[in-house]
């Protein structure tokens, strides 16, 4: 296992373009979650769709990758909207239930709750206060380290990006 969690994605695919690859390394698992989209599976992997949420969690880990490079961290939301948004239809994966495919994507802690929550930071998930739904990744720095959110916070800190053409 290593130090931080690591995550890869791989966009592409000829036709039918997009995210169609994702390799999840949490460091508390001790081997890589793999993910493919559609319905077929390889050995070792595990499936997804490319839907509203898959897309929106796309746009989301991209910008999050591009600010990384740039050596900007993400103070403030990457994505914000209502709930038509892409923010909005991460909120609403978020809210679902324990059979959302993002627990085999993301794995999950021994209580059932997917890791994606410990991940990013979600603000007026819901939509039910005025103002925009907004969504993050957390990092180290633009999250509270007193020792009661530390359990509860696994920061994203190593995105990858790859594209076939």
């Amino acid at each position: 296992m290593g130090h931080t969690n690591q995550l890869e994605l791989y966009f592409g695919n000829g036709s039918t373009p997009g995210l169609y690859r994702t390799v999840f390394r949490p460091t508390t698992y001790p081997h890589p979650i793999v993910g493919i989209r559609g319905p077929l599976l390889q050995q070792q992997s595990l499936p997804f769709i490319w839907c509203t949420s898959c897309i929106a969690l796309s746009i989301l880990f991209v910008a999050a990758a591009t600010q990384e490079a740039k050596g900007q961290l993400p103070l403030f939301p990457l994505l914000e909207g209502d709930q038509t948004s892409p923010a909005g239809a991460i909120g609403k994966l978020m809210n679902k239930g324990i059979s959302s495919w993002l627990h085999d994507i993301f794995g999950s802690d021994h209580a059932g709750r997917p890791l994606l929550n410990r991940m990013i930071l979600l603000g007026n998930a819901r939509g039910r206060r005025q103002g925009p739904i907004t969504a993050t990744i957390k990092t180290a720095y633009n999250w509270l380290q007193s020792s009661q959110y530390k359990r509860r916070v696994m920061p994203l800190t190593f995105i990858r990006i790859f594209t076939e053409y």
